[in-house]
């Protein structure tokens, strides 16, 4: 397993790599994703309007869950030791800054810079751990502006996002009355998917492949293009 592999992992989510290399040297694990997160996302809106942060809710499957909670502290009902899974996210959460928290906001063609992260918050709930954040915005958006659209993802689609099934995935608090959204469901072509089953937990396409598997979610307002 090359090293460059392994911090392409390591820099995700950590453990990620430590599932890596447990495949590495035994039969061939083809075809990504290798992990899974249900996402769920409050779009935030100041009262002027303006799209101003993302609440996002991270829920990772249960055998990432297992992986990362190998060995750790449990509490007498069997649950893990909530320090522990506050040091994981919290580092989860530094591991991911340099790559926009994998999110990516865009308005008028123009993509939205973060300013940082704030009231994080984890737990573990039906064998499966959960992260919850604000993403703040460096500068709000106006929504008058024209639309707004925003993709949670990993650019190289290790790790599979969507928007949790069910309903209730989305939510656009504080929104003026006129705001509504669509989701778009990811449709990759089929190059990018050969590409993606083409490759084992050794390999990486860089990090443009999760683009294609992104659902995306538009925001309009009034009269908004």
């Amino acid at each position: 397993m090359s090293h460059q592999i392994a911090r392409l992992a390591a820099r995700l989510l950590p453990l990620l790599a430590a599932m890596a290399l447990l495949s590495a040297g035994a039969e061939r694990a083809a075809a990504h994703p290798h992990a899974w997160i249900d996402v769920k996302v409050k779009v935030l809106f100041d009262d002027k309007g303006r799209l101003y942060a993302l609440e996002e809710t991270w829920v990772f499957d249960p055998l990432y869950t297992a992986f990362s909670l190998d060995g750790v502290k449990q509490s007498k009902d069997g649950s893990p030791d909530q320090k522990a899974v506050d040091a994981l996210m919290h580092e989860n959460m530094k591991n991911i800054k340099e790559y926009n928290y994998l999110t990516e906001v865009e308005s008028n063609g123009v993509k939205a810079k973060f300013s940082g992260v704030r009231d994080i918050r984890s737990g573990h709930r039906d064998k499966r751990l959960r992260l919850t954040f604000t993403l703040l915005l460096e500068s709000p958006i106006d929504t008058a502006a024209g639309p707004i659209e925003y993709g949670v993802f990993d650019p190289t689609y290790y790790i599979e996002m969507l928007h949790a099934e069910g309903g209730g995935a989305i939510e656009l608090s504080g929104a003026p009355a006129d705001c509504k959204y669509r989701l778009d469901p990811a449709n990759p072509n089929p190059n990018a998917v050969a590409l993606a089953a083409a490759l084992d937990r050794t390999q990486s396409a860089g990090d443009g492949l999760g683009k294609y598997f992104a659902e995306r979610v538009t925001i309009r307002c009034g009269a908004a293009p």
